[in-house]
C-alpha cells in the first residue's frame, strides 16, 4: 500500500458503513526531514492516497473518525500555531479546516469519535483529561480528570444515545479508570476498573457491546513478573475481569 521511508507511524484505521477502509498515519519526508499526515481510502480493490500538505513539518498528534456518509474527520495538533485543528473532506479532493482550540500546555493524546455526525474529542495534556463536543454555537470543554502528573493510554467511545465513555490510565495511583458523561452534561465521577502496585491499564481499548450496551475494556496488567492481557466488562454495575493471554 505504501513503502516510502518511515511510513505508518501512529496509524489509525476506520471502516465505514459501506465497508470502505480509511487509514491516516504520519509519514516521513526524507527530502526535507519533515513529517506530515497521509490519508488512504480503499474503495473496492483500489487504494487512493492524499497527502495532507498543510500538516507538513509538525509531527502532529492525531486521530480519525468516519461519519455516517463515509466522510473522514481528522483531528491533529498544529505545533506551529499551538492549536488543535479538525479537518473534513470537502468531497472534491480538498479539506475544510476548523480550529478547535489553542493550547498553552502540550497535548499528548487525542481521540476523535463521531455520533449522529457530531464530533466528540478527548485529549490529555499537562492540565489533565478533557472532553470537547459541539453544542451548536461552539465547542464546550469539560474537565474529566485534573491530574497534572500522569494520565495516559486513553480511549473513548460514544454510544447510540450520545453517552460518552472514556477509559484511561492514572499512573500516579496505578489505576485503570472509566467515566461516563451524559449528553451535553457534566461527567459522572471516574470509577476504578482495575488496580495494581506495578503496572495496569497500558494500551487500554474501549468498546460498547452492541448486544448488552455494557462497556468492555481490553488492557495490559503486570502481575508479578508476568504481563497479562485482560478484559474488564461492567455487568449490572460491577466490573468483571478475566485474563485473555498471560
Amino acid at each position: 500500500m505504501d513503502s516510502d521511508h518511515k511510513v505508518g507511524e501512529g496509524a489509525c484505521l476506520k471502516i465505514d458503513s459501506m465497508d470502505n477502509t480509511h487509514i491516516v498515519y504520519s509519514a516521513w519526508i526524507p527530502e526535507t526531514s519533515e513529517r506530515m499526515l497521509r490519508y488512504f481510502i480503499q474503495v473496492g480493490e483500489t487504494w487512493l492516497i492524499r497527502d495532507l500538505e498543510f500538516t507538513r513539518g509538525h509531527d502532529p498528534i492525531f486521530s480519525m473518525a468516519v461519519d455516517s456518509t463515509g466522510n473522514p474527520w481528522i483531528i491533529y495538533t498544529n505545533e506551529a500555531d499551538s492549536t488543535v485543528e479538525m479537518v473534513t473532506s470537502d468531497g472534491m479532493g480538498g479539506w475544510n479546516t476548523d480550529t478547535l482550540f489553542m493550547y498553552t500546555q502540550p497535548v499528548y493524546l487525542l481521540d476523535l469519535e463521531i455520533q449522529d455526525d457530531k464530533p466528540y474529542f478527548a485529549y490529555i495534556g499537562n492540565d489533565g483529561l478533557k472532553l470537547g463536543y459541539d453544542f451548536g454555537s461552539g465547542y464546550q470543554h469539560l474537565t474529566v480528570d485534573t491530574d497534572m502528573v500522569f494520565l495516559d493510554y486513553m480511549d473513548m467511545e460514544v454510544d447510540v444515545n450520545g453517552f460518552v465513555h472514556i477509559c484511561y490510565l492514572k499512573d500516579t495511583l496505578s489505576e485503570l479508570r472509566y467515566v461516563t458523561l451524559e449528553p451535553e452534561g457534566w461527567p459522572f465521577l471516574p470509577e476504578v476498573v482495575d488496580t495494581s502496585t506495578n503496572n495496569v491499564g497500558r494500551f487500554c481499548s474501549l468498546t460498547i457491546d452492541p448486544s448488552t450496551t455494557n462497556p468492555v475494556i481490553a488492557y495490559l496488567k503486570m502481575d508479578g513478573s508476568e504481563m497479562q492481557l485482560r478484559l474488564a466488562e461492567k455487568v449490572s454495575g460491577n466490573w468483571q475481569h478475566r485474563n485473555v493471554v498471560t
